[in-house]
């Protein structure tokens, strides 16, 4: 695969079904994920919910990214509803397997920030990633993202303790 693709913000109604066989992709590949997709979302109509609830929130973000017309990755940048949190907003990503490794996750992280600090809505984003996940930890430290805090033991999986870390940045 080349490095070719492009990013879009998504369209609830047109990439709801698209985005979600991409996250059940990204789910199914990997372990880093802290829930079951079918947790998160039963069906893309509820993805396609949630995507239009983001489009609502100032300050919100939900990008993708796209080889030609196929979705191999997305950002969401999910501000906090709480009117003393509402300054702030938690980061989540996922990347097809096929693309990773291959600058998609920093091109998005990157294009995601650039929205956020124009949109100057946002002060503080956070986001959790697992301590093991060393590519996205080395991500995150390296577009400004610092840990504040270990949290040991924080995920559970096939009976395996993994620890996990709370980012942030400021914008």
């Amino acid at each position: 695969m080349s490095t070719e693709f492009s990013t879009r913000l998504a369209a609830p109604e047109q990439d709801s079904s698209a985005l979600f066989l991409l996250m059940d992709e990204i789910y199914a590949s990997t372990e880093m994920m802290c829930e079951d997709l079918s947790e998160k979302y039963s069906h893309h109509e509820m993805l396609r919910l949630e995507l239009e609830e983001i489009a609502s929130l100032p300050g919100a973000l939900f990008l993708v990214a796209e080889k030609g017309s196929q979705l191999i990755g997305y950002i969401c940048v999910k501000p906090l509803r709480q009117s003393k949190l509402a300054h702030t907003a938690y980061v989540n990503m996922g990347i097809a397997s096929i693309a990773r490794g291959k600058s998609l996750g920093r091109t998005l992280l990157a294009s995601a920030l650039k929205k956020v600090e124009e949109d100057a809505v946002i002060e503080i984003l956070y986001l959790n990633v697992r301590a093991d996940n060393e590519a996205a930890v080395r991500l995150y430290e390296s577009s400004g993202f610092e840990t504040i805090a270990v949290l040991d033991r924080d995920t559970k999986y096939n009976g395996q303790y993994f620890t996990g870390l709370l980012m942030r940045k400021f914008v």
